[in-house]
């Protein structure tokens, strides 16, 4: 069974969901998120290090999978345009 949380700003510019566990697969709606394209990262909080996956299109649905080494992830997606910073800085 799926088990991650999701929560998101109230104006939309970014998104955060955790995996508790590697290799995990969720379905994500980027038409909850206002930007036209988002960036992509997985954030480490056992090393408090993020790895950018790359940049997404927003209002469309696209799947992701928690990286396959170690537990807990979290899949961070932000608007570019809103200068947030790598996650963990």
């Amino acid at each position: 069974a799926l088990h991650v949380r999701a929560t998101r700003d109230r104006l939309g510019s970014y998104a955060l969901i955790y995996f508790p566990t590697s290799d995990q697969e969720v379905s994500v709606d980027l038409s909850k998120l206002r930007a036209p394209r988002l960036r992509a990262w997985w954030f480490d909080p056992r090393t408090g290090i993020g790895t950018l996956v790359g940049e997404v299109i927003g209002g469309t649905r696209r799947t992701f999978r928690s990286p396959s080494h170690g537990p807990d992830w979290v899949l961070v997606l932000d608007d570019p345009a809103a200068g947030y910073g790598p996650p963990g800085m």
